[in-house]
């Protein structure tokens, strides 16, 4: 009574490429995370949430037109610090009630870079908004008027 006999085992080579593992989808965020996320530590100083959970704060104010109405957003991954800017600008506007200033369309442009937030006034041809930039496209000045005053920021940095 023998033992059973067992073919000698052969391991031939595949030539097929081993599957290649897929990479693991990474989670897209919307256009408003990424906003938030890049301007919330200006508000390092005090919870950033209450602002934002305020609708009618001029902080969700300018977040939203950002968001919803900007295309000029998408410089976001190129070019944070000149995104930071316009945010500030238009809470620049939002809380100082700029759809009552004397030239409310000024500002909000659309699509349109911040150096050119800017118009010529009546009688005077004066140049309001912003009316200075850096080569860099950074804000030097910006120019306002209400129905009673004028003001005149200069800004450095």
């Amino acid at each position: 009574t023998g033992m059973p006999s067992f073919a000698p085992l052969t391991i031939t080579p595949s030539t097929e490429s081993p599957a290649s593992p897929q990479p693991t989808p990474i989670p897209t965020q919307t256009r408003e995370q990424l906003l938030y996320d890049l301007i919330r530590p200006i508000y390092s100083s005090f919870d950033a949430l209450a602002v934002f959970n305020d609708t009618f704060s001029p902080q969700q104010q300018a977040l939203n037109w950002m968001v919803e109405e900007d295309s000029l957003f998408e410089e976001i991954k190129t070019n944070p610090r000149r995104i930071t800017e316009r945010y500030v600008l238009t809470v620049l506007f939002f809380s100082t009630e700029g759809r009552n200033w004397l030239y409310p369309d000024v500002f909000l442009k659309a699509n349109v870079d911040t150096c050119f937030w800017q118009q010529k006034t009546g009688k005077t041809n004066s140049l309001i908004g912003v009316t200075s930039c850096n080569p860099d496209g950074f804000i030097r000045r910006i120019e306002l008027t209400n129905r009673s005053n004028y003001t005149s920021f200069n800004l450095t940095g």
